[in-house]
């Protein structure tokens, strides 16, 4: 069901719905890239900070997207890593309780499932990755390891073969990994046939003695069988764990991290994307890593966050508008709405998540206004005032609960 702002001036779905990014199915449509996200393309490992909501896991998926769409084995490979979909039914509490070389076969394990769900939405989307990079003798060992290590990829493929559209299948593994590329038709039958066939072809993979082997193997299928450049593990979400604890969070990171300057020296690159609290007590133990790598901080400004809400606009409406000013009366017609809202948050509140929550009080108002008979169906001066005065209501509400905690 519709609501109601979105019948009266023509949004095909609600683009500020959703606060989680890795929530929005339309994300990729309008993900507007940060004025630092592109050093983070770089070859080279990074450790990159931002407060909850600042934009953490929409880089993730500019990257990984990024680094599939027009790549097709050029770019690096990329495999996402978010810890609260891999771990799901752990706490970081439990997790920390492991010795540091159990959370590193823990953590390959994870890996390994994921980069083979890569490697497979990768090869549908892109079917030539199969058929013409993957030379025809190592067919049955990459489709036979991928079966082997996400035996989950089999219900996938029956709904593709259904669907004739990876889009389809890859929503169920996660918005993740929805590329929303549609392959030529003949391509896509000629890759189902030739995977059936490589699925039923003479066993090639046997049961692997460790995470870390089947880690390697893996390697080997992506950069030598179908010759990636590299490969960069996109790990993100500690600050999502069921228990979350900075001190927690520490022990679970170091295995990966202090692995960085060991892993680059080999083309595996980690994008780590980490909640800004965690630096601190990171830095304690991993100061050699962090200075030969140097973090990169998340920070947002008024323009970058006016341009995020445009962007959502303007897909949302199938580009008749990009601005609240074309549905306003005036005289708030003649203003730039988003800028009245984006000044309205604090400086050091300055992140997508706050706008975005701006904006639904927005949209709430509106809707509450509306309740009553109004026939100009317009936004008010009074539905920007009432966003605002909720919105502080309700940042003084969680500021006084989060010093409330902290003195406990």
């Amino acid at each position: 069901m519709k609501k109601p702002w979105m019948e009266d001036w023509g949004f095909a779905f609600d683009p500020f719905e959703h606060l989680e990014a890795s929530q929005d199915v339309h994300l990729h449509r309008y993900l507007v890239g940060h004025r630092d996200w592109s050093a983070v393309l770089a070859e080279q490992p990074h450790v990159v900070f931002s407060p909850p909501g600042g934009g953490k896991t929409a880089l993730r998926l500019y990257l990984y997207r990024t680094c599939w769409t027009g790549g097709q084995g050029q770019r690096p490979f990329a495999l996402h890593y978010s810890l609260p979909d891999c771990w799901e039914f752990h706490t970081l509490a439990s997790l920390a309780q492991l010795s540091e070389e159990e959370l590193y076969q823990q953590h390959l394990s994870q890996m390994v499932r994921m980069g083979a769900r890569s490697l497979f939405f990768g090869s549908c989307y892109f079917p030539v990755l199969f058929l013409h990079h993957c030379p025809p003798a190592q067919r049955a060992a990459l489709a036979q390891f991928i079966d082997h290590v996400a035996p989950e990829t089999r219900w996938y493929l029956e709904v593709i073969r259904e669907t004739k559209n990876p889009n389809t299948a890859a929503v169920h593994a996660g918005n993740a990994f929805v590329l929303n590329h549609q392959p030529d038709f003949a391509l896509l039958e000629a890759f189902l046939r030739e995977w059936e066939k490589a699925l039923k072809g003479e066993k090639s993979t046997a049961p692997f003695s460790s995470s870390l082997e089947a880690f390697e193997q893996e390697l080997f299928l992506i950069r030598e069988v179908l010759g990636f450049p590299g490969i960069f593990i996109l790990m993100d979400g500690v600050d999502g764990m069921t228990a979350y604890q900075r001190l927690d969070a520490r022990k679970v990171l170091k295995p990966l991290l202090r692995r960085i300057p060991e892993w680059g020296e080999q083309d595996i690159f980690l994008k780590a994307f980490l909640p800004e609290e965690v630096h601190e007590v990171l830095e304690e133990d991993l100061r050699e890593v962090l200075n030969q790598f140097p973090p990169l901080f998340i920070r947002w400004q008024v323009s970058d966050l006016i341009e995020l809400l445009q962007a959502r606009i303007r897909v949302a409406t199938g580009g008749a508008f990009d601005s609240f000013a074309s549905v306003a009366a005036p005289p708030l017609c003649y203003e730039e709405v988003e800028r009245i809202l984006v000044s309205m948050l604090p400086e050091h509140r300055l992140l997508p998540r706050e706008a975005l929550t701006l904006v639904s009080e927005l949209l709430n108002a509106y809707t509450q206004r509306m309740e009553h008979f109004h026939p100009l169906k317009r936004l008010e001066q009074e539905d920007v005032e009432w966003a605002g005065r909720r919105y502080r209501q309700q940042y003084e509400i969680f500021a006084n609960r989060t010093e409330i905690q902290s003195w406990r």
